[in-house]
């Protein structure tokens, strides 16, 4: 359809119209450079159904989450956590809390007003003590892959990160 319609077009599934990208420069240019316009999603009558379980609202966050911080974490780490770990949980936790701070009004004043902010009392100074338990994670992984670097075979994007450190030093 894409030869006949181009590399955007709009296809209708029954009354509903569907935005359909195809090609690389498509779906950059609709999700990279023009992402703010994308981000609304209409209505969905069978997820409507499959998240209000006989009239009881079911929560897909946590599942979605961990599902995705698995994948990010296999990239970036080289392994998997476990849904059931605790420690990977509060990170998670205190991930998504520093980022739903980060969008208050809160965080959008220490972004504008950094100068200010930074000597102001306020929930946006719990940010940084929420980030901590990510950012010694990371630097714990950081350490454990220096140790068992292989310039040969880098598993990961921390592999490939000291591997380029090592280059440009």
């Amino acid at each position: 359809m894409a030869e006949k319609f181009g590399p955007v077009y709009t296809l209708y599934l029954g009354s509903r119209p569907t935005v359909v990208l195809t090609g690389y420069q498509a779906v950059k240019e609709a999700l990279v450079e023009s992402g703010d316009a994308f981000t609304n999603r209409g209505a969905s009558p069978l997820l409507d159904r499959i998240f209000h379980n006989g009239g009881q609202p079911v929560d897909p966050n946590k599942t979605l989450m961990f599902a995705s911080s698995n994948v990010i974490a296999n990239l970036v780490f080289g392994s998997r956590k476990c849904y059931d770990d605790e420690r990977w949980q509060k990170i998670l936790q205190d991930t998504h809390d520093a980022f739903h701070l980060i969008s208050s009004i809160w965080g959008q004043l220490y972004d504008i007003f950094p100068g200010i902010m930074y000597y102001l009392p306020g929930p946006h100074k719990k940010i940084f003590s929420l980030l901590k338990s990510l950012e010694d994670a990371v630097e714990e992984s950081v350490r454990s892959h220096q140790k068992t670097l292989d310039p040969a075979c880098p598993r990961d994007f921390i592999d490939c990160f000291l591997l380029r450190m090592k280059q440009v030093s």
